[in-house]
C-alpha cells in the first residue's frame, strides 16, 4: 500500500529500493528512448521561457515595480520558476538526448528531481500568497488584514516558502525522470513490474498537497472574480486600474498551476497515453515559466521597461497600487 510520507535523508538514497546492480549500464541504456527532436524542443522553449522571464524580472528593478508587495512576491517568485525551468526543461532535454533512466544518471536524476519537486511546492505556495494578496487589497472587509504584506511581513510569505522547499525532501521520494515515458515520475522502473512498483514507491503526500493546494488557489480567485463582477455591474464603482492588471496577471498565471495539479492527480490514478503524460509535463514547465509572457503581454509598464532594456525610448507612466504611486521611466 502506497505511503501518506517518506521519511528519508535527501541527499542519500536507499541502496535497497534504489539498486542498479541488477543491470550493468548498458543494459539500463537500453530501457531509455532517445528523442532527439523532444530534447531540441524542450531545450528551445525552456531557454525562451527562461530570456522572457529574465527580461520581466530585470523589468520590475527598473521600473520600481518591486515598491508594491505583489511585485515583491511575484520577483522573489521568479527565482523559483527559473529553477523549474532549469530543471524540468534544460535539464530534462539533456535526459532525453541522451536516453536517459534513473540507473543511468543517478546522481543527476535524483538532484534534478528533488529541485523539481520542492520548488513546484515552492511556486504553488507562493501562487496562494499572491492570490491572498489580492484578496486582501481588492476586498474592503478584508483590508484589516493588509498588514500582512507591508513592511517586513512581506519576508515572512518567503520564508515559509523557502522552509517548504527545504523540507518537503525529508518526507517524501524523489521525483525521477525517465525518458522512455518522458516526464519525472515516483518510481525508479527498475524492476519488470511497474504496478508493483507504482503502489511500492507511491506516497500520497503529493495528492494530498495538490488538493489543498487547488482549494487554496481557487477560494481567493473565486471570491475577488464575484467581487470584480458585482463592481462592474454597478454604474458607481470604480475599479483600480493598476489592481485590476495584477488581478489579471494572477489568476492567468495560477491557473495554469491549478491545471497542472489536476493533471498530476489524475496520472496517479489512470493510465494516459504518452502524449497526454507528455502534454501534462509542458503544461507543468508552463505554470512556472508563462508568467514572463504574461508580464509582457499585460503590464504595459512591465513592457515598456523592456523595451527601454533594448534602446527604445518610452514615455513615463503612472504606477500605483492601493496607497502607492509614482512614476516609471524606462531609460
Amino acid at each position: 500500500m502506497a505511503q501518506i510520507v517518506y521519511i528519508n535523508i535527501p541527499w542519500t538514497l536507499d541502496e535497497k529500493d534504489y539498486n542498479c546492480s541488477g543491470r550493468t549500464r548498458e543494459e539500463w541504456r537500453q530501457r531509455g528512448t532517445v528523442r532527439e527532436t523532444q530534447a531540441a524542443c524542450f531545450l528551445i522553449f525552456g531557454l525562451l521561457l527562461q530570456v522572457i522571464y529574465i527580461l520581466s524580472m530585470i523589468a520590475m528593478v527598473r521600473g520600481k515595480l518591486l515598491r508594491i508587495p505583489c511585485y515583491r512576491l511575484m520577483f522573489f517568485n521568479g527565482f523559483i520558476d527559473l529553477m523549474v525551468l532549469t530543471s524540468g526543461s534544460l535539464i530534462v532535454a539533456y535526459f532525453q538526448y541522451t536516453g536517459a533512466v534513473f540507473c543511468t544518471d543517478v546522481r543527476l536524476n535524483h538532484f534534478s528531481g528533488q529541485i523539481a519537486w520542492s520548488a513546484y511546492m515552492g511556486g504553488t505556495f507562493m501562487c496562494i500568497a499572491v492570490g491572498f494578496n489580492r484578496f486582501v487589497e481588492m476586498i474592503p472587509s478584508m483590508r484589516h488584514l493588509v498588514f500582512l504584506f507591508r513592511g517586513k511581513m512581506i519576508y515572512m510569505w518567503m520564508v515559509v516558502c523557502v522552509l517548504i522547499m527545504i523540507i518537503r525532501p525529508f518526507f517524501c521520494r524523489p521525483a525521477l525522470y525517465n525518458s522512455t515515458f518522458g516526464t519525472f515520475l515516483a518510481l525508479p522502473a527498475i524492476s519488470d513490474d511497474l504496478s508493483w512498483e507504482s503502489v511500492h514507491y507511491g506516497t500520497w503526500i503529493l495528492t494530498i498537497t495538490n488538493m489543498s493546494f487547488l482549494v487554496m488557489l481557487v477560494l481567493p480567485y473565486v471570491v475577488v472574480c464575484h467581487h470584480v463582477l458585482r463592481l462592474s455591474s454597478s454604474a458607481r464603482a470604480n475599479i483600480d486600474k493598476g489592481q485590476a492588471i495584477l488581478f489579471s496577471q494572477a489568476i492567468v498565471i495560477c491557473s495554469t498551476n491549478a491545471v497542472a495539479a489536476v493533471l498530476y492527480n489524475i496520472m496517479k490514478f489512470a493510465v494516459l497515453p504518452r502524449s497526454v503524460v507528455i502534454a501534462s509535463h509542458i503544461i507543468w514547465l508552463l505554470s512556472h515559466g508563462i508568467h514572463g509572457v504574461v508580464y509582457l503581454c499585460i503590464n504595459k509598464h512591465i513592457r515598456k521597461e523592456v523595451k527601454g532594456i533594448f534602446g527604445y525610448k518610452t514615455k513615463p507612466i503612472m504606477v500605483s497600487s492601493s496607497k502607492i504611486v509614482f512614476r516609471s521611466s524606462a531609460r
